[in-house]
């Protein structure tokens, strides 16, 4: 029973989808975040480190999540991924949020700096260029020998921002070069690449618009619902065999209103879909875990929906309530409970305590 909504686990038949109606109590999402600048002759300089304090529900542990240098126009260390937009994200309560999110966190360097203004007296558009160690995940077969998979290079991601007060409008691009290792048509070398075009527009203090869309091929070790799923490439049926990336589309739109002081709302949806029929029925099922002889289907396609109402009467408190809708679909004949659709609910009641010391 995850903890957090992930709508590429939504069961498609079989015993997990027979229970109904489950309660689950969990103290997650606990981290604690320690931060420090001061300036410089460089400009000012800032770090953070978060550490994740209840990375699961069972068994409590000690991670660091992010650790971030910044001086100038240079930032370095653990982060999310540079090809996503932190600044357009919606407020959900369930961690998760969204799975067409770009939420994978890799060691990165990049530089960001102001090219000009739209408007205004300040800078107010930028560019980024960074690289990043962003690790393939590719299906192989394992009667292969030799077999393996390998970034050859960093990943680069270059993004061009406009920031203002109002609004964030961000395009971003990403090529990475993978490699896999095994014998005939397995051994070869592959390209990803991505494109992302995300923001948001404050119409006025109460209301906010958040959007997003993305595609690309052998980008799945990017995004929340098929990081793990070895989604980069995978192997072609018979007779063409070799490996071909996978594609990746997806968009997502959220809106955020608040109704007073210390009440507000957001509303989200996102769909995501897989270019996976070409792949190689053989090689490419998951494997159910425990049932080794049962496959659970090859993710083609999720959509996700949630809203919420959060009350935060002081500051250090948010308290709400949140519903969420999830709907999975895996590709024709790989699932081996004769189904290739599910859906899931859930109602979430939520109590965040936040804690502020600075000095």
């Amino acid at each position: 029973v995850p903890h957090e909504f992930v709508t590429s686990q939504i069961p498609v038949g079989g015993p997990a989808a027979q229970f109904s109606n489950r309660t689950l109590f969990s103290p997650n999402q606990s981290s604690l975040t320690l931060w420090a600048s001061a300036p410089t002759r460089y400009g000012e300089a800032r770090s953070r480190v978060v550490f994740n304090m209840t990375r699961d529900l069972f068994d409590t542990r000690f991670e660091v999540y992010k650790a971030i240098g910044e001086i100038g126009y240079l930032r370095l260390g653990l982060d999310y991924t540079l090809f996503l937009n932190q600044e357009a994200l919606p407020d959900t309560l369930d961690f998760e949020g969204p799975p067409v999110f770009a939420e994978a966190r890799f060691a990165q360097a990049s530089l960001r700096f102001p090219v000009g203004r739209i408007g205004g007296d300040e800078e107010n558009l930028f560019f980024l260029i960074g690289v990043e160690d962003a690790g393939a995940e590719l299906t192989l077969p394992a009667a292969v020998e030799n077999v393996g998979s390998a970034s050859q290079v960093p990943a680069v991601t270059g993004k061009l921002t406009y920031q203002a007060e109002s609004m964030n409008v961000e395009l971003a691009g990403l090529y990475r070069r993978m490699s896999a290792r095994g014998d005939g048509a397995y051994d070869s070398k592959l390209n990803g690449w991505g494109l992302h075009l995300s923001g948001f527009v404050r119409f006025s203090p109460a209301d906010k618009v958040m959007f997003g869309v993305l595609g690309g091929r052998g980008i799945a070790a990017y995004i929340d619902d098929t990081i793990g799923l070895n989604l980069d490439a995978a192997p072609v049926s018979y007779p063409n065999g070799g490996l071909r990336t996978v594609g990746l589309v997806g968009a997502w739109a959220g809106y955020e209103r608040r109704w007073s002081r210390v009440l507000k709302s957001t509303a989200t949806i996102s769909f995501l879909k897989a270019s996976t029929d070409f792949i190689d029925r053989r090689f490419g099922p998951a494997y159910s875990p425990g049932t080794p002889t049962e496959f659970v289907g090859i993710f083609q396609e999720t959509f996700y929906s949630s809203a919420n109402l959060i009350w935060s009467p002081v500051r250090w408190l948010d308290t709400g309530v949140e519903y969420l809708y999830g709907h999975r679909k895996v590709a024709p004949g790989t699932s081996s409970y004769g189904s290739n659709e599910g859906h899931d609910s859930r109602i979430q009641f939520t109590i965040r305590l936040n804690f502020e010391y600075s000095r």
